[in-house]
This record gives structure tokens, sequence and C-alpha cells, in this order.
């Protein structure tokens, strides 16, 4: 019966879809993106009462973000600048260079920031596209008050290879049901 419960416990095991390390680290920094609303929840209340980390802008989220990239991947680059596309450069939050992928992160304070997020995602896919370094990008869009109308119409409509690019992931965080 102890083999049949290690066969079973074994069965249960999660497959991972990545062939390669590289694949599978991007997998994880993919996960943590589309696990970052739990992360801010967590910060809310402090067991000790001490001082409560907020996060109310894009430059929270960078803060905080970098501090769970940093626990998951050795070498993350901060404010990496891209080759010039047009005449000028982009910088990303952040580079991971062993896995060739770049983390942009951007906040939506109201509805109609949707427009504008688009627009910046579509010219940083240009920019990142543009560098030999990149194939993948990560764009965490966090959205805490549920603003985006459509979120996964947002994540569909730009999720997918690009120019230059062989993946683009566009995730919106907290998630909708």
């Amino acid at each position: 019966s102890i083999a049949a419960a290690i066969d079973y416990v074994a069965s249960k095991k999660p497959h991972l879809s990545a062939t390669t390390p590289v694949e599978a680290d991007v997998d994880l920094v993919l996960g943590l993106t589309r696990r970052f609303h739990e992360s801010v929840l967590s910060l809310r209340d402090h067991p000790h009462k001490g001082a409560i980390l907020k996060i109310n802008n894009e430059w929270d989220c960078q803060y905080l973000f970098r501090s769970i990239l940093a626990a998951y991947i050795a070498d993350v680059r901060e404010e990496e600048w891209n080759p010039s596309v047009a005449g000028s450069s982009a910088r990303c939050e952040f580079f991971l260079k062993t896995l060739r992928t770049m983390v942009e992160l951007k906040y939506v304070r109201k509805a109609a920031d949707a427009k504008k997020i688009k627009t910046e995602l579509a010219a940083d896919f240009i920019d990142y596209g543009g560098n030999p370094q990149v194939d993948h990008i990560i764009c965490l869009v966090y959205d805490p008050k549920h603003e985006l109308k459509n979120p996964a119409a947002i994540e569909a409509d730009l999720s997918g290879p690009k120019d230059g690019l062989l993946r683009v992931d566009v995730v919106i965080s907290p998630p909708r049901e």
C-alpha cells in the first residue's frame, strides 16, 4: 500500500510545459506576474504593526516586483536601455539577460488608461523587438481597482509573437473570472 501511495502522489506531480531550463525559468517569471496581486495583498497587514508597503503607482509595482524577481533570478537588470529604433531608445523595467527576456510593468489608474497602455506596449514591442538579445517580453499590467473593461481581450490581442520577438505575454493582475 505504501508503493501505491507513492505512485499516486507521483502521478499528481504537475507536468511542466517547458522543454528547457530557460523556458522553465521564463514560465516561472510568467507565473510570478500572474500572482503579483497576491503579493500586494499579503503586505496589507503587518503582523507586528510595522510599516506597511503600499502599492499606489507603477514605481511601487516595480519596487515590489524587483524583490520578487530577485528571489528567483540571480541576474535582474533594472532600467535597461534598448538599441535605438527610429532615432530613439527605450528602457524596460527589467532585463533578464540569461533568459533573453524583458519585463515591462504598467499600472492602471482609470479606465481610460487602456488605450494609453495599448499604445505604449505597441511601441515597446517595436523597440524591444529590435534588440538582438531579446526573444521574449512579459508585460505585467497591474489593475488593482478593476478599471479595465475587458482585460481578457487586452491580454489576448496583445500577446503572441511580434516582429523580432518569439513570444509576448501580457498579464493583467489581478485576474478576473
